[in-house]
């Protein structure tokens, strides 16, 4: 999330017969100096660039701001789906 460009990744079931609507969901701002947000509270995990867990929790924000200039990634669980923002 910080210093990088948002990205959406579906990762649904990949053998699904309707994997149904994509929701599309935004984090802002992008790059930040710390706080996250998105638009509702949602289950959600931080990542690094390696797969550490940094954060994880049920909120719409995340504050980085303790942590170093970097790429993070931003896990959101929607309906059954799984959203990640790069």
């Amino acid at each position: 999330l910080a210093y990088g460009i948002i990205n959406d990744f579906d990762c649904g079931t990949p053998t699904s017969i309707n994997p149904g609507k994509i929701p599309k969901t935004q984090a802002w701002p992008n790059p930040t100096n710390g706080l996250i947000q998105w638009h509702e509270k949602k289950p959600f995990k931080v990542m690094d660039i390696h797969g550490k867990l940094l954060f994880s929790g049920r909120d719409s924000k995340v504050d980085l701001s303790t942590e170093s200039s970097g790429i993070y990634f931003l896990q959101l669980e929607y309906e059954n789906q799984i959203i990640i923002k790069k």
